[in-house]
């Protein structure tokens, strides 16, 4: 059975924590749409985030953590990597790049050579993250095609008793991330356009990563 609290609860940080480390689903706010959590090392939490989404495997989930040195700890270093974390975080940025060996369980990159790491401008995430000191699996709380629910109620509309805790909160921006792509020789590429569009990012990466320009 579900287990709801409020995000205002003195105790939300606490028990989100504790739910993580026992390798249980999470349902957390966030700074775009409400995010599908667990712990990012664990497989066998990470199966049931697959599961409980109906997701397909080949499908790459993403992980957030507190920090731009935090996501430099789970990414090979790639030309602007660094500056971009600084530039564009915490924020609704997805970033992928090559992920360092073993740094999360398997599926959560579907066998990929590449990881995509988010660093929300959510408080009450932030302080969860930080707390456990693990990355956490981030992906929007909803069944694969159906809209992202920004809100409690949409939440347990979709996945209601598959999940462990639910925390009542706001997601201020209400769309998901953009999603951008480092790649190793200097190339960036949008994946998807979401909260910030294509001219905002680049824009806010020209003279930070090489190649990024009006030209």
């Amino acid at each position: 059975m579900i287990t709801v609290v409020e995000e205002e609860d003195a105790s939300a940080v606490d028990q989100a924590v504790s739910a993580l480390r026992a390798g249980k689903l999470v349902a957390l706010p966030c700074d775009t749409v409400y995010s599908l959590s667990c712990d990012a090392t664990s497989p066998e939490a990470v199966k049931r985030v697959f599961e409980v989404k109906r997701r397909p495997r080949d499908k790459p989930v993403s992980v957030a953590v507190h920090s731009p040195e935090a996501a430099l700890k789970l990414l090979k270093p790639v030309p602007g990597l660094k500056r971009a974390l600084e530039t564009l975080t915490p924020g609704p940025v997805t970033i992928v790049a090559p992920a360092r060996s073993g740094v999360v369980a398997e599926q959560v990159t579907a066998g990929r050579d590449t990881l995509g790491v988010r660093i929300p401008d959510h408080p009450f995430f932030l302080r969860v993250v930080r707390r456990f000191g693990r990355p956490v699996v981030t992906t929007s709380a909803n069944v694969s095609g159906e809209p992202a629910p920004v809100d409690a109620n949409g939440v347990i509309e979709q996945l209601g008793d598959d999940l462990d805790l639910l925390v009542e909160g706001e997601c201020p921006i209400k769309e998901p991330s953009t999603v951008i792509e480092l790649k190793p020789d200097g190339e960036i590429e949008i994946l998807r356009e979401g909260a910030l569009s294509r001219e905002e990012i680049l824009e806010a990466l020209e003279g930070v990563v090489p190649g990024v320009g009006k030209g």
